[in-house]
């Protein structure tokens, strides 16, 4: 009963932590992308095709995230695996209506993205903040965190 326990504390461990690595890189990908399309004229480059836009990245993040097996994740991060995955889908949704609409779009429109993808950035960098530190916790003591409730937002 306890090499049981120890295995899946063990597993949970190595499933946080990948969860943790794909919350930081989701980060680095969402700023990467709102510093790309961070003007009106730059989101008439990638638009138009000028410049690059690796919405790809997204779709493959997005992916990741949803095939993390959520009854296998340590309770306390399962919360905060719900809301990165929908932040990442809303992103996704976002920037695609912006690249597709640009040109019927008014300044109202492009203030709203601007203002929509900051607060989602800034939202998954807490995120992943809070990842990270639940996970160094589990390293710490496994045991004792990984029974933990899910504290959540």
């Amino acid at each position: 009963m306890a090499l049981h326990q120890i295995q899946q504390t063990a597993k949970q461990l190595d499933l946080a932590s990948t969860f943790d690595v794909l919350s930081e890189h989701t980060l680095k990908v969402m700023q990467t992308i709102t510093h790309q399309l961070r003007s009106r004229e730059a989101i008439y480059l990638v638009g138009e095709g000028l410049e690059p836009c690796d919405l790809g990245e997204v779709d493959r993040l997005d992916k990741y995230l949803s095939g993390l097996p959520i009854h296998e994740m340590p309770p306390s991060l399962v919360r905060s695996q719900l809301w990165l995955g929908s932040t990442v889908r809303q992103f996704k949704w976002k920037v695609t209506m912006v690249l597709e609409g640009y040109r019927k779009m008014d300044a109202r429109m492009y203030q709203d993205f601007f203002d929509t993808t900051k607060e989602m950035v800034e939202s998954v960098e807490a995120t992943s903040k809070d990842i990270s530190a639940v996970v160094q916790a589990l390293r710490v003591s496994p045991p004792n965190i990984s029974l933990q409730a899910d504290r959540g937002r």
